[in-house]
């Protein structure tokens, strides 16, 4: 029992080193063992061992660590011993309302605490330095939080969907902040962001319709698209001794004029006719939801018209002053001035004629055309983008030619309603590059699924010649509950993404690769088998929002 190094010898000679691994939780002292030998140790002399299970500082996404919660106030208090919180580790917890991080967390990685749906209050004290992606997000009741001085890095989405959120102040040293850090903080009304921080990143406070008042610091250097697209209540906008941008007649730019960050309710909504103002070169800003508006004036100065996605579905026509050397407007088609970019049709046709010399699709090219039925693509066409044709409700037949040789796999998404478009696809069977068959795209040997047009309900078994699952093959795929891959697949990208039913997948022992975002925001998804030895495949948890007590494998 003297055995120099025991735990008892560590007691009577109050190592702090020693000491600081003591806990008390639900009212019992436990140690934290950092090895098996130091919990043999603590055994020996009646010294209750942790069942928790932290390595090397991780507090790592297990079942057994669910247990922190006391059941009766709904708190956790994280132990000092731990310096991270694992991806995914307490994830809709039920009945979770309290947690206290303590300064010795330095990092709360990606989905810790996604989908809380109960919890009020945050308190992350002194220390913490990094909030990981999605780390609080869809914590709807979640009234208040404090960021604390020590943060450098936000990560994406980390406060999306936390519906209760009133207010925040993004500290002073926080040098990286992710896409949609607050998007859908429907009651959202102030924000400050401190001196120091040089960035508002893309679509941040997107959708925080109530949101009145914000405080940009004369450090922040660049504001990211669409980063406050929704805000109809933004009226005040207290730029503090910053020079970078200007805000003027309810129009927030930067100082030279060359981009607009936003644009105020009143102006959109009093005129049929938005106007570029002149001196604009970049537009980017998102003007979807106001579907008064029937007319877009392009002026000389635009060069860089960003995403059409963010024109409302009623627009009508796209006027460009003919001295712009960029664009044309003609035949109902905003396109660039040498024809071969199609930026975004606006017919209320069924059906149109395309000109014969456009090569590629541009991105949400097609969302104001909303009447189309039937669409051949030219022959020369050779690129389609993303959600080029979506949503379009009443699509019935799209041909694609024998050139395309790229096909972003969202050229087709859900509509608002969540209603798959399901018009029927066919390929030129010229086409060297992609082939169609039971409403799947794939390429032209078969080996790769490019993306899944038809529905799936319920269970689906990839076909045993695939070896390549494409980004976004099944996105959105909203009633498939289970993936069966066979061992034939070697090969999973960002491809499961949104699928809000899936509950299981089951991946065959060829995988070889497995994207880090594979199963991002599948919400219901629980249970990931993979017939591989622990941890041979890299990116584990895969973007899965209950981290690694989703994942078992078995090499059997």
């Amino acid at each position: 029992m003297q055995e120099e190094g025991n735990i008892y010898t560590v007691l009577k000679n109050s190592n702090k080193k020693y000491v600081d691994n003591f806990e008390v939780i639900k009212g019992e002292l436990y140690y934290f063992a950092q090895n098996e030998q130091e919990g043999k140790w603590a055994e020996e002399i009646g010294i209750k061992v942790s069942p928790y299970i932290i390595i090397d500082g991780e507090l790592m996404s297990a079942k057994d660590n669910l247990g922190l919660m006391d059941e009766t106030t709904g708190s956790i208090i994280i132990p000092q011993s731990v310096t991270k919180i694992g991806k995914g580790a307490f994830s809709k917890l039920e009945g979770l309302r309290t947690i206290v991080i303590p300064g010795t967390v330095k990092i709360i990685d990606n989905d810790a605490f996604r989908g809380n749906t109960v919890l009020e209050k945050v308190v992350i004290q002194e220390g913490v330095e990094v909030i990981g992606q999605e780390a609080f997000r869809e914590c709807r009741a979640l009234k208040q939080i404090e960021l604390p001085s020590t943060l450098i890095t936000l990560g994406g989405m980390a406060f999306c969907s936390c519906d209760s959120l009133t207010s925040i102040n993004i500290p002073p040293n926080v040098s990286s902040v992710g896409h949609n850090l607050l998007n859908g903080c429907g009651n959202l009304k102030s924000v400050v962001i401190s001196e120091g921080v040089t960035f508002i990143a893309n679509s941040m406070f997107a959708g925080c319709y109530k949101l009145k008042r914000i405080e940009i610091s004369s450090t922040v250097k660049q504001i990211g698209g669409e980063a406050f697209r929704g805000c109809k209540d933004l009226t005040e906008i207290d730029l503090v001794n910053n020079e970078d941008f200007g805000y003027q007649n309810g129009i927030l730019s930067d100082a030279k004029g060359n981009e607009i960050f936003f644009v105020s309710d009143i102006i959109l909504k009093s005129n049929p006719t938005f106007t570029i103002p002149e001196g604009i070169k970049t537009f980017a800003y998102n003007i979807a939801n106001y579907n008064n508006i029937t007319k877009i004036m392009v002026p000389k100065s635009v060069n860089n018209i960003i995403n059409t996605a963010s024109f409302p579905t009623s627009l009508e026509e796209i006027e460009v002053n003919p001295e712009n050397e960029n664009y044309i407007s003609e035949n109902k088609c905003l396109m660039s001035k040498d024809r071969k970019n199609l930026i975004c049709c606006f017919s209320k046709e069924k059906e149109i004629t395309l000109s014969t010399e456009i090569v590629n699709i541009g991105r949400a090219a097609f969302r104001t055309a909303q009447n189309l039925e039937n669409i051949t693509l030219p022959e020369s066409v050779e690129t389609i983008l993303n959600e080029a044709f979506a949503p379009l409700s009443k699509l019935k037949t799209l041909y694609l030619g024998e050139k395309v040789s790229y096909l972003n796999s969202g050229f087709m998404t859900e509509n608002s309603s969540g209603n798959r478009t399901m018009a029927d696809v066919t390929i030129s069977p010229k086409n060297p590059n992609y082939m169609i068959k039971d409403n799947i795209i794939y390429s032209k040997d078969g080996k790769k699924i490019i993306k899944v047009l038809k529905y799936i309900t319920g269970s689906y078994i990839v076909e045993d010649n695939v070896e390549i699952i494409g980004d976004g093959a099944f996105n959105t795929q909203r009633n498939m509950t289970e993936v069966i891959l066979k061992n034939n697949v070697k090969e999973i990208n960002d491809s499961f993404t949104y699928c809000a039913n899936l509950e299981r997948v089951e991946i065959g022992s060829g995988i070889e690769r497995i994207s880090a975002g594979a199963f991002t925001s599948s919400s219901k998804l629980s249970e990931i088998i993979i017939h591989k030895p622990k941890g041979s495949i890299a990116g584990s948890p895969f973007g899965c929002i209950f981290g690694e007590r989703a994942i078992t494998w078995d090499s059997n």
